[in-house]
């Protein structure tokens, strides 16, 4: 699976979404609705009427508002009881925000995770988490102390990135050398062991 850089750095904050699923009942004449999380993952929500998978876009079934919530039928549903059903991912940042994180530090939100500086995502979700926990400063302290760890341990991480390395192999004799190949022999120059094929030498 191909992550955008806007997932990618919203898997970093952590905030995949928590799903949602909201019943109500239409009358026939209501068309517009709003559901009772906000703000929702674009693109992620399935709208039922009747059992019926809906369609969403301006010409089509319904459309949705991720930010405030407001779902809008083309058509009144009928006047059924629990007949409108919406499963949805709700998130704490909205697309917009994600968006904007991502283009402070130069990525392109819409183009593959595989493009761009690889810290780069980390510090657009560093600038997200510390957002919310400046949001929560005055409501909500714990919640807030907790995105402000979580940013300093993305900023941790992003200043250590390297790219993927060899894993470091610690030698019976208490040296280290990188992972080569597994040829462990007696030198019979040497009484000391020789490990994946070199000889000992002192460090």
């Amino acid at each position: 699976m191909a992550y955008t850089n806007a997932q990618f750095v919203r898997m970093l904050t952590g905030d995949s979404g928590i799903p949602g699923r909201d019943v109500t009942s239409g009358d026939a004449v209501s068309r517009e609705f709003y559901l009772s999380t906000v703000p929702v993952l674009a693109d992620a929500a399935a709208v039922y009427v009747g059992g019926t998978l809906k369609t969403e876009g301006g010409a089509a079934d319904y459309t949705l508002d991720d930010v405030t919530g407001r779902l809008y039928f083309a058509v009144a549903p009928a006047a059924v009881t629990g007949n409108v059903v919406v499963i949805y991912l709700a998130v704490q940042f909205r697309d917009a925000d994600v968006a904007e994180a991502c283009r402070q530090v130069g990525l392109d939100s819409t183009l593959t995770a595989s493009t761009g500086e690889p810290a780069a995502a980390y510090r657009a979700a560093v600038m997200l988490c510390l957002s919310k926990a400046a949001e929560l400063a005055t409501t909500n302290a714990g919640e807030s102390a907790a995105w402000a760890a979580r940013a300093d341990a993305l900023r941790l991480r992003a200043s250590t990135l390297g790219g993927m390395t060899a894993g470091a192999t610690k030698r019976e004799d208490g040296y280290s050398q990188d992972r080569k190949a597994t040829d462990v022999q007696v030198s019979g120059t040497n009484p000391r062991r020789r490990y994946y094929g070199e000889e000992d030498r002192l460090p």
